[in-house]
């Protein structure tokens, strides 16, 4: 007998190329592949858009089969197309007929067309689709012509690796999937019948817009950040992307990571908790369902610790990017002298010096600190809050990046 994958009504097949359908002289011409299909007859009939028949040909064109229907007036036109009286895949092809000045235009309205074994299963194409985040996509799926088998459905961000849940709702042989992304990004939308792809899977769209841990930021300044026995506590919000998983993970000056508490306050706002067991700069990344938010990772430099049961960490440096002005800055609270460290190279450490002015233009003391193969710490001696300007010089030239405004709070 003939192999039902390979001969047969189910091997034949509308072209895949460019020019499979299109506009010819009084109609719209479809090509059909038939060179694995074996012996037998193509036939084709057309309905309008009033159920009537519609003048419809075929013509042999080597392997091929053109089959072109003429229509009389605009509308939903339905082309079925059989191989020896038994339906090809993709059967029956809806098209809609416009005519404009006498000519015709067309839109498929079926341009997905799903293959699996002997049957058919039909999706719209996504291709074009694009969503904004927190839209949602609803995906009308057809099984009619699928036989006995179970539709699979699963949908993932090619991006972030992301699995995104598909709701299915069923309807005779009918399905709808109704998706909900939460990230941007290229997603890939995976259709199968019992347990295969279908030819045209996986489908493809995109969705645009920030992702939500952008959305999420550290908040700044001196009431969102705590010293208490032993323990520095700063604080970041998610009121703006809503729920979502927190997490932050720290590495102290010697590259050991470290465990951070946090405590859940109210409208959304969190607190982020560590007890520094070395002096220097702690690295605190805060993330939001896996993506880092806006101002991590925060900078703490921790420049003593508590003796014994009694005192309290001196803090002469927190900074993070900023977050709330946009201009690219550094936020620090200090208490008597602050430190910054600069992402400079040691190659350039002996030719460096630097100078500081104050809000209100005045110099302000300042000084090169220590220094390691990928930085080098300035300390200056704020006199009041505010936007101060530091200036570093190799060589009497200002070095690439510079000047580099710190924004001084908490005095």
């Amino acid at each position: 007998g003939i192999n039902a994958e390979y001969g047969g009504a189910n091997a034949v097949t509308l072209k895949k190329n460019a020019s499979a359908v299109k506009v010819v002289k009084d109609g719209v011409q479809f090509a059909i592949d038939c060179s694995r299909a074996g012996p037998g007859v193509l036939t084709a009939a057309a309905t309008g858009p009033d159920g009537e028949l519609v003048p419809c040909e075929c013509k042999k064109s080597g392997s091929d089969q053109l089959i072109t229907i003429k229509p009389t007036k605009p509308g939903l036109h339905t082309l079925e197309i059989m191989w020896d009286g038994v339906q090809i895949p993709g059967s029956p092809i809806e098209i809609m007929i416009e005519m404009k000045d006498g000519r015709i235009t067309y839109e498929l309205c079926d341009i997905l067309l799903m293959l699996m074994g002997a049957f058919t299963v039909r999706t719209p194409d996504l291709s074009n689709i694009q969503l904004e985040i927190n839209q949602f996509i609803r995906i009308p799926i057809d099984c009619r012509l699928a036989g006995p088998g179970k539709l699979q459905v699963t949908c993932q961000n090619e991006d972030t690796g992301t699995a995104i849940d598909c709701e299915m709702k069923k309807t005779g042989d009918m399905y709808e999937i109704t998706i909900k992304p939460t990230d941007p990004g290229k997603h890939a939308l995976n259709i199968m019948w019992d347990g295969k792809h279908i030819p045209g899977s996986p489908a493809y769209f995109t969705v645009k817009g920030p992702a939500p841990a952008r959305l999420c930021y550290i908040l700044s300044g001196a009431d969102h950040i705590k010293c208490s026995k032993g323990a520095i506590s700063f604080r970041c919000t998610t009121k703006d992307a809503g729920k979502g998983e927190l997490s932050a993970v720290g590495v102290d000056p010697f590259g050991k990571q470290f465990e951070c508490d946090i405590t859940a306050e109210a409208d959304l706002t969190y607190a982020i908790a560590f007890k520094p067991e070395v002096p220097g700069v702690h690295n605190v990344d805060v993330k939001y369902n896996g993506l880092s938010i806006n101002g991590s990772p925060a900078l703490i430099d921790i420049k003593s610790l508590p003796q014994g049961d009694e005192g309290g960490i001196s803090l002469e440096l927190i900074s993070c990017r900023d977050t709330t002005a946009g201009s690219g800055g550094t936020e620090t609270q200090v208490q008597q002298k602050a430190t910054i460290t600069l992402p400079i190279p040691k190659k350039d450490h002996a030719g460096l010096s630097v100078q500081c002015k104050g809000p209100d233009g005045s110099d302000i003391n300042c000084q090169l600190g220590a220094g390691t193969e990928v930085g080098i710490n300035i300390l200056f001696e704020p006199k009041s809050g505010g936007k101060h300007s530091l200036t570093v010089l190799l060589n009497g030239e200002n070095y690439p990046g510079t000047p580099v405004d710190v924004e001084v709070q908490g005095l």
